[in-house]
């Protein structure tokens, strides 16, 4: 998860590593996949388990998803 946020901003696209991070638990992965994905269910997915864990982004971002209605 780190690796991909000091990553050059060529590097930054390729979300490979940042969303292994986010399957493997990590909740801060979990709340920047949540910021960064299109898709509305998989947004509320990591949302959720981000603000289980008590990150901080991933309850702002589980607020987004009610307010807009996704999940």
């Amino acid at each position: 998860c780190f690796m991909w946020i000091c990553a050059d901003e060529d590097e930054i696209e390729d979300l490979a590593s940042l969303l292994r991070s986010a399957e493997l638990g990590f909740a801060f992965a979990q709340a920047k996949m949540a910021g960064l994905t299109q898709q509305g269910e998989e947004r509320f997915k990591f949302a959720h388990l981000a603000a289980i864990q008590g990150e901080r982004d991933g309850y702002f971002m589980l607020g987004w998803c009610f307010r807009d209605g996704i999940g």
